[in-house]
């Protein structure tokens, strides 16, 4: 544990430069969706490991969405909701942003296992409980558009985290949207 926080690391970077992927190990990919992949790597300063979420595709209109995401995903401080860590770019120039990995199954593949009424209500609470994220994320002007439950993580613990917030709309920002690549729901 550092107490000083004088003696904490400098930043990883220059300001306006890319960040080095010299402070991320990355690992092995488990998720891929329309606009990026989460990958599992290990954050070297901390010692924690962490999810990467890495673009597909690299054209502006999929950069801009990403940033999009990413700054609602970061503006939603929610236990309901998948916390953002960081930003950075690769040496390359490819953006990423790293959230907490939550260790579990999709809301759907617990159902999946489930296939009698009787065992299924035992899910509730996680509906519920994403209910109450998504609930949060409307006061706070956010519309997820891409709630399912392959969308809600059931961790280790029990915890239910919505995650995917790539075809989020900010109604807050009444700004043209930018092409994500995927059909809107």
């Amino acid at each position: 544990m550092l107490a000083d926080p004088t003696s904490w690391p400098g930043p990883s970077r220059a300001p306006g430069r890319p960040e080095s992927d010299e402070r991320y190990e990355f690992g092995e990919a488990f998720a891929v969706g329309g606009l990026g992949v989460v990958r599992r790597a290990r954050d070297r300063r901390l010692g924690r490991d962490v999810a990467v979420k890495e673009l597909l595709r690299t054209d502006p209109a999929a950069e801009h969405r990403f940033a999009i995401e990413a700054a609602i995903t970061a503006r939603l401080q929610h236990p309901g909701i998948v916390p953002l860590y960081d930003i950075g770019r690769h040496s390359t120039g490819e953006p990423y942003y790293c959230m907490k990995l939550v260790e579990g199954q999709t809301l759907e593949h617990q159902i999946r296992q489930r296939p009698r009424l009787i065992d299924r209500l035992a899910l509730i609470e996680h509906v519920i409980a994403a209910a109450d994220a998504v609930a949060y994320a409307h006061r706070h002007g956010v519309l997820h558009r891409d709630l399912k439950p392959a969308n809600i993580l059931v961790g280790e613990l029990g915890e239910a985290v919505v995650i995917d917030w790539g075809l989020a709309k900010d109604t807050t920002n009444p700004g043209p949207e930018p092409p994500a690549g995927r059909a809107r729901p």
